[in-house]
C-alpha cells in the first residue's frame, strides 16, 4: 500500500527498543510507505498520526497500473523520494557534527512557528534528536539560563533567535 495523507499531520519513524527516532513529520497532502511500494516491498519505518487525519491507501497494483499510464506520476514519486533522502543526509550531517546544543538550536527554529515551538514534549525533541529525555531537559535548561529561550506548558517560546541562530554554529 501507498499512504496519502488528505488531511492532519503523521509522523514517520523508526523504533529501537523503547525509542522512536523521529524520520519525518508530514502535512498534507503528503505520501508515505513509499519503500513499502516498490522494491522488495518492505515498511521500513512505522507511521502514527499526530492529530486526528484522513489518510487513503492506494494498493501496489493500482499504483503500478497508474505509473504505466501516466508516467509523469513516476517523476512526481521520484522527486519526492529525491527531496527525502536530501532531507534525511542533511539530518544524518546534522547529527554526526554537531553537539546537542547546534542540534536542539536548529530543530527549534525548523519546529517553531511565530517565534513558539508549540506540542512537543521533551520526549518528542529527544525522538526528532535521537538523545535521552533528559538530555533534551538539560540542555533547554541551558539555553533558558542564557535567556535565549523561556519553557512554557508545551510551549517553548524563542526570545532571541538571532542568538539562537549563532547556537547552530556552535
Amino acid at each position: 500500500m501507498l499512504f496519502v495523507l488528505e488531511t492532519g499531520s503523521v509522523r514517520t519513524f523508526r523504533t529501537y527498543g523503547d525509542r522512536k527516532l523521529t524520520i519525518a513529520v508530514l502535512q498534507p497532502p503528503g505520501i508515505f510507505g513509499v519503500m513499502g511500494c516498490f522494491g522488495q516491498g518492505k515498511y521500513l519505518s512505522s507511521a502514527e498520526a499526530l492529530e486526528d487525519s484522513r489518510v487513503r491507501m492506494i494498493s501496489r497494483d493500482s499504483i503500478q497500473s497508474l505509473l504505466e499510464c501516466a508516467p509523469h506520476v513516476t517523476h512526481k514519486i521520484v522527486d519526492l523520494m529525491s527531496e527525502r533522502c536530501v532531507h534525511f543526509l542533511h539530518k544524518m550531517e546534522i547529527l554526526a557534527r554537531k553537539g546537542l546544543i547546534p542540534r536542539l538550536a536548529t530543530l527549534l527554529l525548523e519546529k517553531a512557528a511565530h517565534g513558539v515551538v508549540a506540542g512537543m514534549t521533551h520526549k518528542d525533541l529527544a525522538g526528532h534528536l535521537d538523545v535521552h529525555r533528559e538530555s533534551i531537559t538539560a540542555t533547554l535548561g541551558e539555553l533558558r539560563r542564557a535567556g535565549i529561550i523561556t519553557i512554557e506548558r508545551k510551549a517553548i517560546r524563542i526570545l532571541h533567535r538571532e542568538r539562537l541562530q549563532r547556537a547552530t554554529q556552535e
